[in-house]
């Protein structure tokens, strides 16, 4: 049993659930998303008239906006909702699989059942060749015949309405005895009508043929019909006291009669389209964020006094997750990485300054504070070493994400315990591509002490971005926030090329800067956990597969996630290093020489354990020569 007290359990999830999330989620709520996955639509595969998702695949849809809200404090359960009431102030859902759930406010979203006519065949052309919707699907088969089915609901207004698509059409009406106005409408609209009697439909070429009782046939390019529904409301019974959710709906945002309960998408008072229901979710997300402006504490706060126009989340969010999972068992420091980015000119993104969370704390530029020896700490823009130091550059990685504090990560293992000769400055943000990383080093040079040595920890978000296409690269690589990544990708060893030729030329310009400084440069491949192990821990496989269900790194990157790809990587910039006279280190050969059996090092498949960070401190300061 969940304990824990959500702001709103959505029912649905669907464009109206997920849309309503967005806005709850967007309003600092917390919000759990129960979706049963069999969505009326399903059949029909894909979506139309929604902007920017045209012809978008339902499942890529549905699976692009769980990894949107991932970014907010929304967390998801594929199961069947079996009751949902109201006792004490608080809703209760029960569901099949996953137990019971409070919160404050219930979201029904959960749509309708469509119940096809007993005619044998229609079911299995329902969404290939039969619709209901012409503005869903008429586009695609325009300009060929069709045939309307009327034989159990009236759909005379529906063929009038398909003269708009087709010039060829014929309702059939299967021998029932249509009223006078029925038969009006359709002369009207110039529509014949075949009254005989059906007894099959079927595939065919064009589309679907009619077998009528008689023997004779007729093919059609699509066939069209009006559908009796059912409203997908019985765990809401005992509560509702009602036929239907439409029937106890207030207002056009979604409210009810009922106390705690909203509705949203096709069981409330709107068309049943996905445009339509999307804004539906988002009218009674704003709905229940006026009616009850109190609202839980979230999970990691955000800071004070800073415009909200200024944030945005992180383009790789840590997901909220509930206090059964595995993450909440194994590593429940990580809800305090929920980072929250500002803009910034330039480098895109990165973290707030002034920042002190349980895990982590940031300078006033935000970068992560290095502790050091005997109570010192060492920051570009707080603590910055009178003499010289060593820098440690990269992303979330170097930054520490999946360190339980601010001494665990690898700047502060390598100044405390194996390379403690000079202080070590944390040069990381979140997220960011080598083009970034050379520039937040190049914005902040003028404040650095006098360098030694420079670090830098990269080349996976380089290979991760690879994906998108080229419009998307410009000269100097894709972010993390350009866009949705796309079906068709490069083959690995054609995103293997691009990205070690991008490290490659970034690293060039980090050579002229060290070599400007009088600093020696090296060049680490971070460890990503899929290149250190071929197959992962069993406490590592159960975060990994938690974290696959809210996420899209297995869906966008398996084809990269394997040793092969890994060590082809390492062998293309290690060559580009020796070209640039700069030290190369595998980061992931060298863990896997030094773990041992059970050493769990990773919380994800980017970032390290504590003890995955003091490896890698440990390899750095040997093989580099730093101790």
């Amino acid at each position: 049993m969940d304990t824990q007290l959500y702001d709103t359990v959505i029912v649905g999830g669907g464009p109206a659930g997920l849309n309503g999330a967005l806005y709850l989620g967007r309003s600092r709520r917390r919000v759990l998303l129960i979706d049963s996955g069999d969505a009326r639509n399903m059949a029909a595969g894909v979506m139309h008239n929604v902007l920017t998702n045209d012809g978008a695949t339902i499942a890529d849809f549905r699976a692009r906006s769980r990894a949107e809200l991932a970014a907010y404090d929304v967390t998801f359960r594929d199961d069947e909702v079996m009751s949902a009431g109201c006792d004490g102030g608080r809703v209760v859902v029960t569901t099949k699989k996953s137990g019971t759930f409070h919160a404050r406010t219930l979201l029904y979203a959960a749509g309708v059942r469509s119940a096809l006519p007993a005619v044998p065949g229609l079911a299995d052309l329902w969404g290939r060749a039969v619709f209901e919707c012409p503005y869903c699907h008429a586009w695609e088969v325009r300009a060929r015949s069709f045939a309307v089915y009327g034989g159990t609901v009236p759909s005379e207004c529906l063929a009038a309405t398909l003269t708009v698509w087709s010039e060829d059409i014929t309702y059939l009406s299967d021998r029932r005895v249509l009223p006078r106005d029925e038969r009006d409408r359709l002369v009207a609209a110039g529509v014949p009508v075949v009254a005989d009697g059906i007894s099959e439909f079927k595939p065919h070429a064009e589309g679907v043929e009619v077998i009528f009782e008689d023997g004779r046939s007729a093919a059609f390019g699509a066939l069209f019909l009006h559908l009796d529904i059912e409203p997908r409301v019985d765990p809401l019974r005992p509560w509702l006291q009602a036929p239907d959710l439409e029937s106890v709906q207030a207002d056009e945002r979604g409210r009810t009669s009922l106390p705690r309960l909203y509705v949203a998408g096709d069981l409330g008072r709107n068309m049943q389209q996905a445009a339509m229901a999307a804004a539906s979710g988002g009218l009674a997300g704003m709905a229940i964020n006026a009616d009850r402006p109190a609202r839980l504490p979230t999970r990691a706060a955000a800071p004070a006094a800073r415009p909200l126009s200024a944030r945005r989340p992180s383009p790789q969010p840590r997901e909220p997750f509930a206090m059964t999972s595995p993450r909440a068992e194994f590593t429940p420091h990580m809800e305090h990485y929920t980072f929250v980015l500002e803009d910034q000119p330039y480098l895109g993104y990165f973290q707030y300054g002034n920042e002190k969370t349980p895990v982590y704390t940031t300078d006033r530029h935000g970068f992560r504070v290095t502790p050091g020896p005997a109570g010192l700490q060492a920051s570009v823009g707080d603590d910055r070493p009178d003499g010289p130091a060593r820098v440690l550059a990269g992303s979330s990685a170097v930054f520490g994400v999946g360190a339980t504090g601010d001494a665990a990560t690898i700047s502060a293992r390598l100044w405390n315990a194996h390379a403690p000769r000079l202080p070590w400055l944390n040069i990381a943000g979140q997220s960011h591509n080598s083009a970034q990383e050379l520039m937040l080093f190049t914005l902040f040079l003028h404040e650095l002490p006098p360098v030694e040595d420079i670090v830098l920890v990269s080349g996976v978000n380089n290979l991760v971005l690879s994906r998108l296409p080229e419009e998307k690269q410009g000269r100097h690589g894709a972010f993390f926030d350009c866009g949705p990544a796309p079906d068709v990708v490069p083959p690995p060893e054609r995103r293997v090329a691009h990205a070690a030729e991008l490290t490659l030329r970034h690293l060039g310009a980090w050579k002229t800067l060290a070599d400007g400084l009088g600093a020696r440069l090296a060049f680490v491949l971070q460890p990503l956990a899929p290149w250190v192990r071929e197959e992962p821990l069993p406490r590592e496989k159960l975060l990994f597969e938690e974290l696959d269900e809210v996420s899209n790194f297995r869906r966008f990157h398996n084809d990269i996630s394997t040793m092969a790809v890994g060590r082809a990587y390492a062998d293309r910039l290690a060559a580009g290093c020796a070209g640039l006279h700069v030290p190369f280190l595998d980061m992931n050969v060298a863990l896997a020489d030094v773990a041992g059996p059970e050493d769990w090092l990773f919380i994800d498949r980017v970032h390290c354990t504590d003890l995955g960070y003091d490896l890698v401190a440990r390899q750095l300061a040997d093989r580099l020569d730093l101790a």
